[in-house]
């Protein structure tokens, strides 16, 4: 009985002292080093990166476009003078002719059938002119007598005219040169007088015909030199207002301006659209930044300046006000002088008196975006060749995987 009663004993003291070893180990462990101080501060603290522009003046052009058509300089549709079946229609729609050029040729049998008839008339009205005019001087025949005599000889004289004038328009040349832009006719077919052959355009140069709206037409001038875009060609000519109506159209309340600009090459064709470049002031020693420079605030347009020749410095609010734009670029009317250090990256996550670091400065507007440009196709160059590697590691897991299929 002692035995057991001294093993029961021996057991809940080794089950008491597991119990209390696993109490102790669940404590976490104490530690002697200190919580770091002023991380949170010095994070604050660090300077933030921005790049910097000098701002600069230069002339600057304000202007608008008015969409416009390229329209040829002259269309003229030829005719037929005459009728009968057409011989000969020498062109095609889209070659280019010249003035003088044959366009058509009508069989003309039936006008020499006339002239003969005509001739034949003629000669008898001429016989019976001088008979009558003999027994007039003899006093057989009265005056009446030889005045119809006479009109009758005259209406011969005038039909056989208009006989060889009809065979003569057998023929049809064209009165201007350029191209064919429609054909009417073809061979073997009737042609009637005054009926369509041919509609030839000159497009050597152009007229660029806008709508302007009346608001803007007292910048539109007569002989104004102006530019015209051509989207399609990705291409822009000059060119000279040539026409400016009196008055607006009824239906649009906008003014036609019609522009004239050489296109030699005939690569401008009718009908594409275009783009008139009309300009409303010239600004002399403008202040000119970059768009995405100016901050939108709720009520007034903002600007951050980095102040002063160092590289680290506070950063600087300046309240803006805005000229007109074109493109990318923006005047500066008020609050932006020449000279300063315009932070043009990195201010949107400044507020004024921020501690900036410039990382990069920029002389030019256009060393900023050709900057900028490198570095987009650096950018470009590593996304591909990580591309490339990525592709390349994928082929070489999936070689390796089928070899350990084949074994």
């Amino acid at each position: 009985m002692y035995r057991r009663f001294a093993y029961k004993t021996a057991l809940a003291i080794a089950g008491c002292a597991v119990v209390l070893g696993t109490l102790s180990g669940c404590e976490p462990p104490k530690s002697d080093a200190a919580p770091a101080d002023g991380d949170a501060k010095s994070a604050e603290a660090d300077p933030i990166p921005v790049e910097t522009l000098t701002v600069q003046t230069r002339d600057f052009t304000e202007s608008f476009e008015v969409p416009a058509t390229a329209e040829p300089l002259e269309q003229v549709t030829v005719s037929a003078e005459a009728g009968g079946r057409v011989l000969v229609a020498p062109f095609e729609e889209g070659e280019e002719i010249r003035a003088g050029s044959r366009l058509l040729r009508v069989d003309t049998e039936l006008d020499s059938a006339r002239i003969d008839l005509a001739e034949s008339q003629l000669e008898s009205a001429q016989r019976e002119y001088d008979r009558t005019k003999k027994l007039v001087d003899k006093g057989l025949a009265t005056p009446q007598q030889l005045d119809r005599a006479e009109d009758a000889l005259e209406n011969a004289r005038l039909s056989l005219e208009q006989a060889k004038i009809g065979a003569s328009k057998g023929g049809v040349r064209s009165p201007v040169s350029g191209v064919v832009l429609k054909k009417y006719v073809k061979k073997g077919e009737f042609a009637s007088p005054g009926a369509p052959i041919a509609t030839i355009i000159q497009y050597d140069k152009l007229e660029i015909v806008g709508q302007v709206p009346e608001s803007r037409i007292s910048f539109v001038k007569l002989g104004d030199k102006v530019s015209v875009r051509f989207p399609a060609r990705d291409k822009t000519i000059e060119g000279e207002v040539t026409h400016r109506a009196l008055t607006a159209s009824p239906r649009t309340g906008t003014f036609a301006v019609e522009v004239t600009v050489d296109n030699p090459d005939l690569d401008i064709l009718p009908g594409m659209s275009a783009r008139i470049e009309i300009i409303k002031k010239q600004w002399k020693d403008a202040v000119v930044v970059p768009r995405e420079a100016v901050l939108q605030g709720f009520s007034r347009s903002e600007t951050m300046v980095l102040p002063g020749g160092e590289e680290t410095g506070k950063a600087e609010l300046h309240v803006v006000e805005l000229g007109p734009s074109a493109g990318p670029d923006v005047v500066i009317t008020r609050g932006l002088d020449a000279g300063e250090r315009l932070i043009v990256r990195g201010h949107r996550g400044l507020v004024d008196g921020a501690v900036a670091r410039k990382v990069r400065h920029y002389d030019s507007i256009d060393q900023m975006r050709t900057a900028g440009a490198g570095l987009e196709l650096a950018a470009d160059k590593d996304d591909e060749d990580k591309d490339d590697d990525q592709a390349s590691s994928q082929q070489s897991d999936g070689d390796e995987a089928s070899e350990g299929k084949g074994q």
